[in-house]
């Protein structure tokens, strides 16, 4: 099943859209029995025909995240007669409604398009169904090495302490619906299949639990605590750990005030200017930072399944019988690369078997242009020889050994730089910022196989080569251009090396 098909699942499932006609018969239930009048077998079988306004309304609800508990009833003398039946008729997994789980995915989009680091954490979670989506969400998309935070006292809110919470006591004695369990929340997760040791449960009061949280960077932070003190606790605990580009949201901003009063009294002191989104009647979230990404979204125009089938084919694929790993788009990407830039030295970090650098070296020898190849690697090719290649011994996380600054400065420009060592974001950043020192305007740089995010397994390389480029470019955004017509050339992002192709402009 595709990824978002199975979100969508996911969301009727934890806002029990698939069964409101269930809720619509029990709400119809009690209401007839707190007005003492007879139930209705026939209604209560075909509640959707019989009271169809009744579904609406729930779905409405649901849509919105907008409490329909207290309805009003026709009396028999016709007059009508509210009745609250908050606390014996609400049956789904989270109260957050539609738009705002639709938030949560969109938030969790860019953070997996764009590589940003962190793990995911909810104050004040209620039954889990957010928290439960988060984690469907790592699933869906094989974001191995991301955790989600569960944050709650599991014994309801407390009771106010603070005076800009009076009168909103919403406390197990007053509120008992909002008092779950520990074990209840537990249990909802183990229903999904969703409960491992990538969902951390942190009891406990926020202004005991939240300063220790041992987490140090946050992609989401999700607040809902509904008061002043228990909002302001987690700002003070938790923001900070909030990465650039991560996300902020309130649930009850637009409903409860002294939750609003919190946030905006935070947001002043610390000086945030970064602009408030609404997402719903109540519901609100801002981007740390509040300055676009330094590289567009990294995402493929390749379906899933395509990528797994060209990403085996390419690892069959070879230049004079011996591997290069290369994939279609690429092979072609790189012969009109050569041809219009004309590079001199290439530079290789990453070698494997060896055939990529044969084959670069015959590129530029069929094209007549007088430049050499060096292709480092921790394992170098054994048994190949060209008089345009020089295998090298090196380490991406440091090649200086490798590569020292007076054999870089004796170099002819244009380089085409390609890094392709261990996918791995720290490595790859190392290499690139390194050889960054000695490039020039007119350089290519290409980091190779950040399709790796695509494939689903870039957490099995901290983030891989798009985190190593979002980092890179955010330092030197008007140094570099991306080459969006290699990027592009097959179709947006249709290329293993997903915003990988750039041209450095300036020093």
């Amino acid at each position: 099943m595709h990824p978002k098909r199975y979100l969508e699942l996911l969301k009727k499932s934890i806002l029990n859209e698939i069964y409101l006609e269930n809720e619509a018969r029990f709400l119809y239930i009690f209401s007839q029995l707190a007005m003492g009048q007879p139930v209705d077998a026939a209604v209560v079988r075909e509640i959707g025909t019989r009271l169809p306004a009744m579904v609406q309304k729930i779905l409405r609800a649901r849509q919105q995240g907008t409490p329909w508990w207290r309805v009003q009833v026709e009396r028999p003398d016709g007059t009508l007669q509210t009745i609250n039946l908050r606390n014996v008729c609400e049956f789904s997994h989270s109260m957050i409604g539609r738009k705002r789980l639709d938030n949560i995915e969109a938030c969790l989009d860019l953070i997996r398009n764009e590589n940003i680091p962190g793990h995911l954490v909810e104050t004040g979670v209620w039954r889990g169904g957010a928290c439960i989506f988060m984690r469907g969400y790592l699933e869906a998309w094989e974001m191995t090495g991301r955790r989600v935070f569960v944050c709650d006292s599991f014994e309801g809110l407390p009771v106010p302490s603070h005076p800009k919470d009076a009168g909103y006591d919403f406390s197990k004695e007053k509120m008992p619906i909002l008092a779950i369990s520990l074990e209840e929340v537990q249990e909802n997760f183990r229903r999904y299949d969703l409960l491992d040791d990538r969902v951390v449960f942190v009891k406990g009061w926020f202004r005991d639990t939240l300063p220790k949280l041992p987490v140090d960077q946050i992609a989401l932070l999700r607040l809902d605590g509904d008061l002043y003190e228990s909002t302001m606790d987690a700002f003070n605990a938790l923001y900070d750990k909030v990465v650039p580009g991560g996300f902020i949201i309130v649930d009850d901003y637009g409903d409860f005030e002294p939750c609003r009063r919190a946030t905006e009294e935070f947001r002043l002191k610390r000086g945030i200017t970064d602009p408030i989104e609404r997402i719903d009647w109540t519901g609100v979230f801002w981007r740390k930072g509040g300055q676009p990404p330094a590289v567009r979204h990294f995402d493929s125009s390749l379906a899933r399944r395509n990528l797994h089938e060209i990403q085996t084919a390419s690892h069959r694929y070879t230049w004079r019988d011996i591997l290069m790993w290369k994939n279609p788009f690429d092979f072609a990407n790189y012969w009109r690369l050569v041809w219009q830039y004309k590079p001199r030295s290439i530079i290789e970090i990453g070698s494997k078997f060896g055939g990529s650098a044969l084959w670069l070296a015959e590129m530029i020898t069929l094209y007549g242009i007088d430049g050499q190849v060096i292709s480092i690697d921790i394992t170098p090719p054994q048994g190949i020889s060209h008089p345009k290649v020089e295998f090298l011994y090196g380490d991406a996380r440091n090649l200086a050994p490798a590569l020292p600054a007076e054999k870089l400065a004796a170099l002819p420009h244009p380089w085409l730089v390609i890094e392709d060592s261990s996918h791995v974001a720290s490595h790859c950043l190392s290499a690139i910022e390194y050889l960054d020192g000695f490039m020039e305007p007119g350089d290519l740089l290409v980091v190779e196989d950040g399709i790796v995010a695509d494939l689903g397994i870039a957490q099995k390389f901290d983030g891989g080569p798009n985190r190593a480029i979002q980092q890179f470019i955010a330092q030197r955004q008007n140094k570099y251009r991306l080459l969006t017509e290699y990027c592009d050339f097959w179709g947006k992002n249709v290329t293993w090396n997903p915003n990988g192709y750039w041209l450095k402009i300036d020093r």
